[in-house]
């Protein structure tokens, strides 16, 4: 194997153990909040896939995030929660970071004036 498929190689194990570990912390983290689920890796289309994954798996619902996209960008790119929302046969639940919130939040924020 030359030099440059040994570090192809290398990245690519690097990246498969950081998903792993991921996908382990997040596993812990809903046992520990008492949440009876599963988080399960899926290949392909982000969005088509999750779908197919939660009937394969008869899920009752899909929790997932979002990575706060501009709407110019997600509307160029598409948004892997859209598709989600817009396709699953169960509820969908999008969730954001604490950041995310609160820029949201923030830019939407509107003061009134009180009327006395």
């Amino acid at each position: 194997m030359d030099q440059k498929n040994a570090e192809k190689a290398r990245k690519y194990y690097e990246q498969e153990e950081a998903i792993k570990a991921l996908v382990e912390r997040m596993d812990a983290q809903l046992k520990s909040h008492g949440v009876d689920g599963c988080v399960e890796r899926v290949y392909g289309e982000p969005g088509h896939s999750v779908c197919e994954k939660a009937k394969e798996e008869k899920v009752d619902c899909i929790v997932t995030g979002c990575r706060g996209l501009g709407k110019i960008r997600r509307t160029m790119m598409g948004s892997v929660s859209d598709y989600i929302l817009h396709h699953s046969h169960v509820p969908v639940m999008v969730c954001r970071t604490p950041d995310q919130y609160h820029s949201h939040h923030h830019r939407h924020h509107h003061h009134h004036k009180n009327k006395h």
